[in-house]
């Protein structure tokens, strides 16, 4: 007799259809894909598109990438993009290592690791740099001290067979195989001869032929190993290291790019626009309400000291403490918008969320610059809400009218956004007279010390402009079809700039860290 009526239970297909829906069932779905393109790219061998001996760095990066980048739509451009920037800064420096450990040997190289380790450390000191360190040393430490050619392999060659994977080992076979049927042919012993044909042309070789007719075959380092890592070519070919890590790093970066930009595409635009903005604005709303309630003044004045009874005493002092608690709980929210929203940090990364089903409807706009500004907004409200709670009393004069309109008409901004109606903010009333006559009423906006009124005036102008943005169709603030403005262009190159400066900011902050020395300050 429990059971719900037959019209409330879901159908198989819509229980699944919710489960699927579930933002965390989601996101693993999208890591899951790409985990499995990867290992099918590992496992299945296929030499002719992905570079020799990569499959166990692809098997170890592509998880790591996939669980720590997040799933909007933001990440390709702020972590996934510049991590390909970052591997060819990475194979720069490690070209620069290798030439000093030919040159000036192992001592030399040993130092200038130290100094360049000690040099690009300074990124850390910066917040948006710093999470790059990690990348750039670790992949720096594996192509010049465990990727070959290491930087021993450079100073004093290399072995066939040696210290060689078996896909290397078969690739110098092939390079070799003309060299080592000339010296077999010699007879026993050390011959040296010079690579006539193929892939290493113009090469010494040193080849021992044993009594077995085994071949042995060491082959000197130098520079043309370190300049051989970038022109050779052929993702079989052990010598081209950097070119074929250039490739390892592009189906890095494609695949890391699978969970992100895989249609619907999440973006932070949604979360701060619909879902953070608005439920700050609610809390915002709550705690004025809170403190601003007809009976938190008369508590706070003296309601349990002057009791009647025993009885009544203790239901103004469990009165009191429930709005205690219930002002301590949404303080608590209201630092938390505060921190989350401060400086519109969280917002300007919809930068790197071009709309770009909409260009054919509206000339570029930066939507991100309107999203920031009502973020800044929007945490100024809050930490002044926090604030509020210390000057409640009477003697403060404060007035209740304002700020309770202030907290109706939060939430009027908070339901426009999260539906995505600017029709809403037609509900907007900045009147208080209605809370205690019109003489109250302007006496609250005289009494307005937090400036309520005001904030409100911009967080609903900033809601219009912002909703307008995200309307289709010409937003006013740009007219019909002004592509060609002065305002559209200054836009469009606004919203691009962060996508060329993520890429080059590292170099950028390391120059500047080379000028710190000669600077008169210094």
């Amino acid at each position: 007799k429990d059971d719900p009526p037959p019209s409330v239970l879901k159908s198989t297909f819509d229980q699944l259809q919710t489960f699927l829906n579930t933002p965390h069932i989601e996101v693993t779905l999208r890591m899951t894909l790409a985990m499995a393109i990867s290992y099918i790219l590992v496992f299945a061998d296929i030499r002719w598109i992905t570079p020799i001996d990569s499959a166990p760095l692809m098997g170890t990066f592509v998880p790591f990438l996939v669980m720590l980048f997040p799933t909007l739509a933001f990440s390709f451009g702020v972590l996934v993009l510049p991590t390909f920037s970052l591997f060819l800064y990475g194979f720069i420096s490690a070209t620069m290592l290798l030439t000093i450990a030919v040159t000036g040997g192992t001592a030399a190289f040993i130092v200038s690791f130290g100094l360049w380790v000690f040099w690009n450390c300074f990124l850390r000191w910066n917040k948006n740099e710093g999470p790059k360190v990690s990348i750039i040393l670790i992949a720096v430490v594996f192509q010049t001290v465990l990727i070959w050619p290491t930087f021993v392999t450079v100073q004093e060659g290399f072995t066939v067979p040696g210290a060689l994977s078996p896909n290397q080992h078969l690739a110098f076979q092939g390079f070799l195989a003309d060299t080592i049927e000339l010296a077999t042919s010699l007879g026993v012993g050390t011959h040296e001869l010079t690579i006539e044909s193929g892939v290493m042309e113009g090469i010494v070789a040193h080849v021992t032929i044993a009594e077995d007719n085994s071949a042995s075959t060491w082959i000197p380092g130098g520079m043309w190993l370190v300049k051989g890592a970038w022109t050779f070519s052929g993702v079989n070919n052990p010598l081209a290291a950097y070119q074929n890590m250039m490739v390892f790093a592009f189906w890095l970066t494609l695949i890391a790019a699978i969970p992100i930009l895989l249609p619907p595409v999440r973006t932070m635009r949604s979360a701060v626009w619909r879902g953070m903005i608005p439920a700050a604005l609610k809390d915002a709303a709550s705690m004025l309400r809170a403190l601003f309630a007809e009976d938190t003044n008369s508590v706070a004045e003296g309601t349990i000291g002057t009791a009647n009874n025993d009885s009544e005493a203790e239901q103004a002092a469990n009165k009191a403490a429930s709005k205690s608690a219930e002002i301590a709980i949404l303080q608590c929210k209201c630092t938390y918008h505060m921190n989350a929203l401060f400086d519109g940090a969280v917002a300007k990364f919809t930068y790197f969320e071009p709309r770009l089903l909409d260009t054919y409807s509206k000339p570029p706009e930066c939507t991100a610059g309107y999203l920031t500004e009502l973020s800044v907004l929007v945490a100024r409200v809050t930490s002044a809400s926090i604030g509020m709670q210390l000057f409640t009393s009477r003697d403060y004069n404060l007035k209740r009218g304002v700020y309770l309109k202030a907290a109706d008409n939060f939430d009027v901004c908070a339901k426009a956004l999260a539906y995505g109606d600017a029709r809403v903010l037609n509900d907007i009333n900045y009147s208080s007279s209605n809370l205690g006559g019109a003489e109250e009423g302007l006496e609250s906006e005289q009494h307005d010390a937090f400036a309520m009124h005001k904030r409100t005036e911009e967080i609903v102008a900033l809601s219009k402009k912002w909703l307008g943005a995200m309307s289709p169709g010409a937003s006013p603030d740009n007219g019909n079809g002004s592509y060609c403005t002065n305002e559209s262009c200054h836009s469009f190159l606004k919203n691009g700039e962060p996508w060329v400066r993520s890429q080059f900011s590292h170099y950028i902050e390391l120059f500047r860290y080379l000028l710190v020395p000669f600077k008169k300050s210094t």
